[in-house]
C-alpha cells in the first residue's frame, strides 16, 4: 500500500506530459500538418486520442483515495472503456467515426495498464530489496 502512495508523483506527471503533448498535437502539430498538406500523419489525426486517455488516467490515479492495485486497474480499464464507448458511439451520431482512434484508444489503455503495472512492481521491488 504504501508503495501506491510513493507512485502519485509519478502517476502526476505522466497525466500532466500526456496532457500537453494531446493539447500540442491538436493546437500546434496538427495545424502545421494541415497547413502544409501532409497527408497520412496518425499523430496529427489521432495522437490526441492516444495522449488524452494516458492524461484521464494518471490525472485519476493520482487523485484517488485509497487506491490500490484492483482500483487502480479497475480505473484503467473503466476509463479506456468510456473512450471506447464514445469512439464507437461515433459511428450512430453524426460525429466521424476513425477507427485509427479506436485502436489508439485501447492502445492508450494497454499501455497505461503497463506503466501503471511497471510503477507499482518498479516500487515494490525497491521496498523488498
Amino acid at each position: 500500500m504504501k508503495e501506491i502512495i510513493r507512485v502519485k508523483k509519478d502517476f502526476l506527471m505522466i497525466g500532466v506530459i500526456s496532457a500537453i503533448v494531446s493539447l500540442l498535437l491538436k493546437t500546434l502539430y496538427r495545424s502545421y500538418i494541415y497547413a502544409h498538406q501532409i497527408q497520412g500523419d496518425i499523430l496529427a489525426d489521432s495522437g490526441t486520442s492516444f495522449f488524452t486517455v494516458v492524461a484521464i488516467i494518471f490525472v485519476v490515479l493520482y487523485f484517488v483515495k485509497e487506491l490500490n492495485v484492483k482500483k487502480g486497474m479497475g480505473i484503467c480499464i473503466g476509463i479506456t472503456a468510456g473512450a471506447l464507448f464514445y469512439e464507437l458511439e461515433q459511428i450512430y451520431s453524426e460525429m466521424i467515426f476513425d477507427s485509427k482512434d479506436t485502436i489508439l484508444v485501447l492502445l492508450a489503455g494497454l499501455v497505461s495498464v503497463g506503466m501503471f503495472r511497471y510503477l507499482i512492481n518498479r516500487e515494490q521491488t525497491k521496498t523488498r530489496g
